[in-house]
């Protein structure tokens, strides 16, 4: 598909949509969190509604005071045995459920966590309007608990955005590299730190009068859309302190690329306490870039700004 001419109407109203569809998406997959508990080894764990009478306390108004027991095992798995007793104030047909399949009161299933190394999907359980499941972030292994009904889904007022630049519609060229030529330094907001290869990077110029030529270096294959992380000179001014978050198309055959930073969005991390983002590289803050070379400012003036609520 062609890239629509950014000056054009039709370019105005696609990321006017884009912009409501990302505020649907922050209310569907983030807002909706409602906790985030780190687990130690072979530790068991009460969970439930009440806090006087469990270890982590679980919100939603039908959650039993006393739901169940987790226990994160040698595997990085985590048990959990339902309560036989556990009780709902909703009256009616009201059921635990794991991935859609209802529990036994007194059961103990091993749930698999989000992030597992093989990447299996993760178990989730769901009641009501609360589903939980368990995450892994390198050594760690927690429970994320979302919950439908969470009060930052109503107080959310929407992302707030640049003004519409068309000069930050770039062009760029892909440019791959060999396995382990040029590695990634990957730290996330928990404090890990991972090593990568770039499977390559984007050199562009940004809408300045004497700027250098940029690049963003990437992982995974260029044969599908490119996610970039990336800071900025707007970094911790105007746009969110982290950096922020861009997905490009895969080149085309003659390895361009259009690149858009009006998309440039920010990470979960800048809505909500119960994210782990990662951050961008050291290679990809464009600001360090251009003050390396002598010249430019290496800002982008466009896209998503940082929240004043958070």
């Amino acid at each position: 598909m062609a890239p629509i001419d950014p000056h054009s109407a039709e370019y105005k109203q696609a990321i006017e949509q884009w912009h409501e569809q990302r505020n649907e998406f922050m209310r569907k997959e983030w807002l909706n969190i409602a906790g985030l508990f780190w687990l130690e080894h072979s530790t068991k764990y009460r969970i439930g509604k009440d806090p006087s009478i469990n270890d982590l306390e679980l919100s939603g108004a039908t959650t039993p005071a006393h739901l169940g027991v987790l226990e994160r095992t040698a595997h990085d798995l985590v048990n959990f045995t339902l309560d036989p007793q556990a009780v709902t104030s909703k009256p009616g047909d009201w059921a635990i459920r794991i991935n859609s399949v209802s529990m036994t009161p007194g059961e103990t299933i091993a749930l698999t966590p989000d992030g597992n190394e093989k990447g299996l999907p993760a178990s989730v359980v769901a009641y009501d309007t609360v589903s939980w499941y368990p995450i892994k972030r390198g050594e760690r292994v927690g429970i994320r608990v979302k919950d439908d009904e969470n009060p930052a889904i109503k107080e959310f007022k929407g992302i707030k955005y640049s003004p519409i630049k068309p000069e930050y519609v770039v062009c760029g060229k892909w440019h791959t590299l060999r396995e382990g030529e040029h590695k990634l330094k990957i730290s996330d907001m928990l404090g890990g730190v991972r090593e990568t290869s770039a499977s390559g990077y984007l050199a562009f110029k940004l809408p300045e009068s004497d700027g250098p030529e940029y690049r963003l270096y990437v992982e995974g294959s260029p044969d599908k859309e490119l996610f970039i992380l990336f800071r900025d000179g707007t970094s911790g001014k105007t746009t969110y302190g982290s950096g922020r978050f861009l997905r490009v198309p895969a080149p085309d055959a003659d390895n361009n690329v259009q690149i858009d930073f009006n998309k440039a969005f920010n990470p979960p991390c800048a809505y909500t306490s119960f994210a782990t983002c990662p951050l961008p590289p050291g290679d990809n803050w464009l600001h360090v870039q251009a003050q390396k070379a002598g010249k430019g400012k290496g800002m982008v003036d466009a896209g998503e700004l940082a929240d004043p609520s958070h």
